[in-house]
């Protein structure tokens, strides 16, 4: 488990475990034999003259349309910006739309918003300010997802190919509470976006701030590093401690 200190703050970030998983197969075949050799069949048979009940009948229940309202989606708009609005969980629209992981809402795409009675109107990003609002922290091609396996590390963000030097700026403004080599991150940058909301920022070429700066959204914070045989930028959110998944943020 890599774990640092985050400066100036008193919620601690904890980073995913490297180490790899490895699945006992052998103990889930022991106790699967023995919950197979305990199942037995056991046939009874019926008192003479005594009648078999009659079948129950157990009528159907209706199911319930679900409870909320549709909203339509406007270019620009994310998960992240509608939930604001709605003052609704992520998770909330997540499970109540069944969207798949990595998947990105589109324009026009309508999307049940639970426990609400009526629609509202999600500020378009040129109104809500740099603050409130993400931006790609580099153009290119998300090559890894929130979620994926690598080998036998779990991903806690996404990855964006782009050519390697290429600038990588701030997805959103921030200051800076962590710039420096990360063990089995590299050279990474950390943002507070002050909300309680964190911007992670790792394989970097080089770092192009230090920890106190204060940077607005699109300010070149590093260049994109080389790791293996591709140039990518590994790109996290983070609740306090708890990763999400970027998808829900970006536009």
């Amino acid at each position: 488990m890599v774990e640092f200190q985050l400066p100036k703050l008193t919620a601690r970030v904890r980073f995913p475990s490297l180490a790899p998983v490895h699945c006992h197969w052998g103990v889930i075949l022991s106790v699967g034999s023995m919950l197979l050799s305990g199942c037995v069949t056991v046939e009874r048979s019926m008192p003479e003259g005594t009648q078999s009940a009659a079948p129950v009948t157990v009528p159907e229940t209706k199911k319930e349309p679900p409870r909320g309202v549709y909203h339509k989606v406007k270019k620009g708009e994310t998960l992240w910006r509608i939930s604001q609005a709605y003052n609704v969980a992520i998770g909330d629209i997540i499970k109540g739309n069944n969207i798949p992981n990595g998947a990105v809402i589109e324009e026009n795409q309508l999307l049940l918003v639970p426990g609400k009675d009526a629609v509202k109107e999600v500020p378009p990003p040129e109104a809500a300010g740099d603050d409130d609002t993400f931006i790609w922290p580099v153009k290119g091609k998300v090559v890894s997802h929130y979620g994926d396996w690598k080998a036998a590390y779990l991903s806690r963000g996404i990855g964006i190919e782009a050519p390697e030097g290429e600038t990588v700026q701030a997805a959103r403004t921030g200051k800076v509470v962590f710039s420096d080599y990360l063990n089995g991150y590299g050279h990474t940058v950390i943002l507070d976006h002050r909300d309680n909301l964190f911007s992670v920022y790792s394989q970097n070429q080089e770092n192009l701030v230090k920890v106190g700066d204060n940077v607005s959204r699109g300010e070149p914070i590093g260049k994109v590093g080389r790791k293996g045989g591709s140039s990518v930028l590994h790109f996290e959110i983070r609740k306090s401690a708890t990763p999400d998944n970027p998808m829900y943020y970006l536009p």
